[in-house]
């Protein structure tokens, strides 16, 4: 699911299809200590960092490289203290559409300093195109543990397993 055209990205401030980064998800207080120095990044949802902060990777403008008819790479440098985070870091995805109709996206980043990257995207899919419901699509996901959040939506650091739990998804499930 997306936009027609790029105008609508650019007048609404939504993570709506976009790349995330450079931390996807929550930084408790915006706070993270790296071999003993604290750094304090951009806070956009509440007390947290969500998606990098206020500037995350889905508000920027990527190079765009069309490598063939199913290929593309994206690619970002975000500067050493971009959004208070440490280090330089060079980024590109790569995004395969496959002869059996799969999307592939591949990360890579590279650093000068010691850093926190966690890179994903935010796009949302309906098989049954976007008119249409996605209740009774099939989810599996193969996955015998998740990491649970607390209930501002930071996760606890423990590694749960999912049986018995409304995240088991280890059988294709409605």
């Amino acid at each position: 699911l997306g936009f027609d055209n790029i105008q609508p990205y650019l007048d609404n401030k939504t993570d709506f299809g976009a790349f995330i980064g450079r931390y996807g998800n929550r930084i408790d207080k915006g706070q993270f200590t790296i071999d003993g120095i604290e750094y304090q990044v951009s806070v956009n949802d509440g007390t947290n960092s969500l998606h990098g902060g206020v500037k995350g990777y889905q508000y920027c403008m990527f190079d765009i490289e069309q490598i063939n008819n199913q290929q593309l790479v994206v690619s970002y440098t975000s500067a050493d203290g971009e959004m208070g985070f440490p280090g330089t870091l060079n980024m590109k995805a790569t995004y395969t559409l496959t002869d059996c109709n799969s999307l592939v996206i591949a990360y890579e980043a590279t650093t000068d300093k010691a850093t926190v990257v966690n890179l994903t995207n935010h796009s949302y899919f309906n098989l049954a195109g976007d008119a249409q419901s996605v209740l009774d699509h099939m989810l599996y996901l193969n996955a015998d543990a998740y990491t649970p959040v607390n209930d501002i939506f930071i996760t606890t650091g423990e590694i749960a397993s999912v049986e018995g739990t409304p995240m088991d998804f280890r059988q294709p499930t409605r």
